[in-house]
């Protein structure tokens, strides 16, 4: 049980961090995090990689972002849908727009919408480990598990650092190996 909720709570915490995802500056930072000697050093390249991904040329898109954020937080969801889908009609290039909406989704329990919105992210950010994570909590909490397993592998072969995702994924595999094991 604690395994699906450290990754949530990662996921989440993009909501937290501040997306660029044409960022020219990402190519590098996901190579020093597959290449990060220890934990300390990759969690810094990871809000890196953050940061980027929440930084748009427009400063209304951002400013828009930030607002359906507050509004989240605020706990008023209709606002904030309100909010993240005007923000992709107006900016769909914005990965994190579809990532944070996809979070909200999630939180209110709308799964294929969340699902939806993570396809839009990974169409356009295919790296984007949290929206994979995403994707992974989504398809457990629908019980399509080998999907769920995919997508926590998927995440963990961009971030070999998620030892939440790394956590779900194992016992993912155990239930997995376990079904599989005849009577």
């Amino acid at each position: 049980m604690l395994a699906p909720l450290a990754i949530l709570a990662a996921w989440l915490w993009s909501a937290l961090a501040g997306a660029d995802q044409t960022a020219p500056r990402l190519d590098e930072l996901f190579t020093q995090l597959a290449n990060a000697p220890g934990g300390r050093q990759a969690a810094a390249i990871e809000q890196r990689i953050w940061q980027a991904w929440f930084e748009h040329d427009d400063p209304a898109a951002a400013s828009l972002l930030a607002r359906a954020r507050e509004r989240a937080q605020a706990g008023d969801a209709a606002s904030a849908e309100t909010l993240f889908d005007e923000l992709v009609a107006a900016h769909p290039a914005y990965a994190e727009a579809w990532n944070q909406r996809a979070i909200l989704r999630y939180l209110q329990g709308d799964l294929d919408g969340s699902l939806a919105d993570i396809a839009q992210v990974l169409s356009l950010e295919p790296r984007h480990f949290g929206a994979l994570s995403g994707r992974g909590q989504c398809l457990f909490r629908l019980e399509r598990y080998r999907e769920a397993a995919a997508a926590f592998h998927d995440a963990l072969s961009i971030n070999p650092w998620l030892d939440a995702v790394r956590m779900q994924l194992d016992m993912l595999e155990a239930l997995l190996n376990e079904r599989a094991q005849p009577i």
